[in-house]
């Protein structure tokens, strides 16, 4: 097993990707939930990588294909090589195919490592980390669509109680398994529009899913009906898109919620809308 008690997590290459920091932060962060151990980060260029392997404490290098010398003919989308080695100090290198397979790869090295702490009154704190040495795993997805749908409404007992720090440790959890994109709902179409559970307002908290997930650079999907049922009373639920107020009013609610959103890829238009 290789120790990884003392490591530094390392950003190889002269520009990491621009959510390297961000993956980097993230795997610092979940070992401390679980450890109180702190790694460090820093930065090194492909240059001083060499180095790397025999300084005292492990490093855990994350990089991207652009900025090391791997193997990639068969590198797909998302894809990453993960390996770890005990020679020199010992450590973790991670190579994404690109910037998001440099994410599922800090996901595989979260699943993969041993953590613990034990304290109680009458011992001193113990806490290890640590991760098999000699892997070499290469891997991508088999499916480039892979998510769910978080509507922040009070269905499942549970999205409606999420504030953003909780919605953020959820999607840090999703991403961890590969997931790509959450689907968002507006806040019109409910038939319980609101929630006393409710830590934001939910146009507000929409707008802070999808920042969360721009930051790790997922995909934000909107379930959106063609036609607000707000607008009922204007002939929305026959579909009467040749009424100019209809159609005006449509377009003013599609424009309040796309532009407030940092981040769509998709809209789902579903088939029908029951009022």
């Amino acid at each position: 097993m290789l120790n990884l008690s003392a490591a530094t997590i390392v950003l190889l290459g002269a520009a990491p990707c621009p959510r390297a920091a961000t993956f980097a932060t993230m795997l610092q962060t979940e070992v401390y939930k679980r450890t109180a151990i702190r790694w460090s980060i820093g930065n090194s260029t492909a240059e001083s990588a060499a180095a790397l392997g025999s300084a005292a404490a492990p490093t855990i290098t994350l990089s991207t294909r652009s900025a090391a010398s791997v193997d990639w003919a068969s590198a797909t989308p998302e894809g990453y090589v993960l390996t770890t080695s005990a020679s020199g100090g010992g450590g973790v290198s991670i190579v994404g195919a690109d910037e998001r397979g440099l994410l599922y790869g800090v996901g595989r090295l979260l699943r993969l490592t041993n953590m613990s702490l034990t304290e109680n009154y009458y011992d001193a704190r113990r806490v290890s980390v640590s991760v098999a040495a000699g892997l070499r795993i290469a891997s991508h997805p088999d499916r480039p669509m892979r998510g769910l749908q978080m509507g922040y409404r009070p269905k499942t007992n549970s999205y409606d109680g999420l504030t953003p720090e909780l919605f953020e440790a959820y999607v840090v959890d999703l991403a961890t398994f590969g997931a790509n994109q959450i689907e968002l709902i507006p806040h019109s179409f409910d038939d319980a529009p609101y929630s006393p559970h409710f830590f934001l307002g939910h146009d507000e908290m929409n707008v802070a899913m999808s920042k969360t997930l721009d930051k790790y650079g997922l995909n934000v999907s909107l379930w959106y009906p063609a036609c607000n049922p707000a607008l009922l009373g204007l002939g929305c639920p026959k579909g009467d898109y040749n009424n100019a107020t209809v159609m005006a009013a449509a377009k003013a609610d599609w424009h309040r919620v796309f532009s407030s959103s940092p981040r769509i890829e998709y809209k789902r238009i579903p088939a029908t809308v029951i009022p």
